[in-house]
């Protein structure tokens, strides 16, 4: 099987109409193409791959309503049955689980349109169509869309939303106060509009009018309340394994929010402890969402949503693996408190002498090598000079000024984790750089809690380990892994390099508390270019998200956070193959 679709590179220009400040519009953040040059198109599908899949069924394609009916009319209507094949074409797979598409939630007013400009395109591209007589695709009515999974959970409840599948299938059965946009921005979703306070400390979110649950119930700010709840009481009732999920997207301010409150049956307050610029990307998180308990209710549908689709069933099988540069990176954490990593020339030595072309192989198709501090995708990313040299003769040079010998050793800790990443060859392919050097490394191999509870008692010298960017706000990434408040031994550190600078501390707290996008990304680009200076910690590689699409699937745009929005998706008609000729029938 082979891809016909491009993905990566595929243009995004979702803005919403309205007027925007000069400054503001700079500001935004739009997608491109992650690897300029390269085809983006998936080569091959192993049909060995094994995972599990969620199937969307009576899929409608959603269509603005100023659309003309004649472009809605579909060539085929395919109903509520499934496609001809499925995804992975193979004997008695059979159906994996459903997702309904809400009709309540198809009924819902977007906050405003933001798909004027596609429209606009479309039409033009209909009237060159007609003008040429070429035939115009059809619009598939209902239908079914799969989606792969790489784990089927047990358990459908967004507050765990942080890995896995969860938040993939949170997005399209559950709605946020707000969403992202096909980038880290954020939208209107649940609240139409907000308004924070002149002192930073108060947000009101003022709620969509007639929007309802699966089940027909009027949502209100209660619900939300109690939804946010769950994620922000250590052991609330309600909340899986009883700790707050919000205190882990919080890193590094995890007592930021003092209160949440309903002023009216649609307006929701949260008060703060202090000013707190990425709360609007944390409130877009899918492990935020609002949910509602569902009467008799277990498993996949213990709890109902507003979102666009709805469960109808969830079940194991079989599917098969397009990529983008996710939100989740890996570095190498150099101890700053040990010999020979507390000498700044032989952090930069090891930077110099780290070689992305043999990092590459050992990365496989899971990652790419990563040459700045946050991955593509993310805003606020500096792009300064490379991190990782492959300049050898510098490496020896710098290794000499720091006072080492030749022939001077470190080891690396490297977590044995199955995470889609072979950590001994990626290992080997960073020891084989810096022994090129002159710095011989010795590799220690430890389960993975092991290797994080001497990561975070700092008995280490170096060691490999993995970060994300959540919502693609620095904030959540820069903070814990640089700043002296996670750098404090035991089972809360977070900054495994233990390195600290109240110059840098004092910039990122800065830079969280500021609302003007404009000027944070000043503060962040201080931040690292500070970083690139004392290279406490070196980015090695960013993982990929991977998906497989159908030739008649559109409009799908895979998102760094692994959970794209499905409502926007539609599908083509495809026409429908000639029957076969009935042998002795005349030709």
């Amino acid at each position: 099987m082979v891809s016909t679709r491009p993905f990566l590179g595929e243009q995004i220009e979702r803005c919403p109409v309205r007027a925007m400040h000069a400054r503001e519009l700079r500001g935004r953040i739009q997608y491109r193409r992650p690897f300029p040059g390269k085809s983006s198109e998936l080569a091959s599908v192993r049909d060995s791959e094994l995972s599990n899949s969620f199937n969307f069924s009576r899929f409608t394609p959603a269509l603005p309503s100023y659309r003309s009916h004649q472009l809605q009319q579909p060539i085929a209507d395919v109903g509520s049955s499934p496609p001809a094949g499925p995804l992975n074409p193979r004997a008695g797979l059979g159906l994996l689980s459903n997702i309904r598409r809400s009709k309540l939630a198809r009924r819902r007013v977007p906050a405003y349109n933001n798909l004027m400009r596609p429209a606009l395109l479309r039409l033009l591209a209909l009237a060159a169509l007609l003008m040429v007589g070429s035939p115009l695709p059809g619009f598939a009515q209902g239908g079914m869309l799969r989606v792969g999974l790489p784990l089927l959970p047990s358990e459908l409840d967004p507050v765990t939303a942080l890995e896995g599948s969860v938040p993939l299938i949170a997005r399209q059965v559950f709605d946020t106060l707000v969403q992202y946009t096909d980038s880290s921005d954020v939208e209107p979703a649940l609240a139409v509009q907000w308004s924070v306070s002149k002192d930073g400390l108060l947000w009101s979110f003022r709620l969509r009018a007639g929007v309802s649950f699966h089940d027909g119930t009027p949502l209100s700010a209660r619900h939300v309340v109690d939804s946010l709840q769950r994620g922000i009481v250590p052991g609330h009732p309600q909340t899986p394994g009883g700790d707050g999920i919000l205190a882990r997207l919080l890193r590094g301010m995890p007592g930021v929010i003092r209160e949440v409150r309903a002023r009216d049956p649609r307006t929701v307050e949260i008060v703060l402890t202090q000013p707190y610029a990425p709360l609007l990307t944390t409130l877009a998180h899918p492990a935020l969402s609002v949910v509602l308990p569902a009467a008799g209710g277990e498993g996949g549908n213990r709890w109902q949503g507003t979102g666009p689709f709805s469960i109808a069933e969830i079940g194991p099988g079989r599917i098969v693996p397009l990529s983008i540069p996710s939100w989740r990176i890996g570095y190498v954490a150099l101890q700053t408190e040990k010999e020979p990593f507390k000498r700044l020339k032989a952090r930069r030595a090891l930077a110099a002498a780290l070689d992305p072309a043999q990092i590459a192989p050992a990365l496989g198709p899971a990652a790419a090598p990563l040459q700045a501090f946050l991955p593509r995708g993310a805003w606020g990313r500096r792009d300064g000079p490379l991190l990782m040299g492959a300049d050898h003769e510098q490496a020896k040079r710098l290794l000499v000024e720091a006072g080492l010998a030749p022939g001077a050793s470190a080891t690396l800790l490297v977590a044995d984790a199955g995470n889609g990443i072979d950590q001994a060859k990626l290992a080997e392919a960073i020891r084989a750089s810096l022994a090129a050097a002159g710095l011989a490394v010795t590799i220690q191999t430890e389960s993975p809690e092991s290797a994080l509870s001497l990561m975070q008692a700092g008995e280490h010298q170096m060691a490999l380990a993995e970060a994300r960017v959540e919502a693609g706000d620095p904030h959540f990434l820069l903070y814990p892994l640089s700043t002296s408040e996670g750098a404090a031994k035991g089972p809360s550190a977070v900054n495994f390099s233990f390195y600290r600078n109240s110059r840098l501390d004092d910039l990122l707290i800065r830079a969280s508390q500021l609302s003007f996008r404009p000027e944070r990304e000043r503060l962040y680009a201080r931040a690292q270019a500070m970083l690139a200076e004392e290279l406490p910690w070196i980015p090695i590689y960013v993982r990929l998200h991977w998906a497989v699409v159908r030739p008649e699937v559109r409009e799908l745009r895979l998102h760094p956070s692994g959970s794209p929005r499905l409502d926007r998706v539609w599908l083509e008609s495809q026409p429908t193959p000639p029957a076969p000729a009935t042998p002795g029938a005349e030709s």
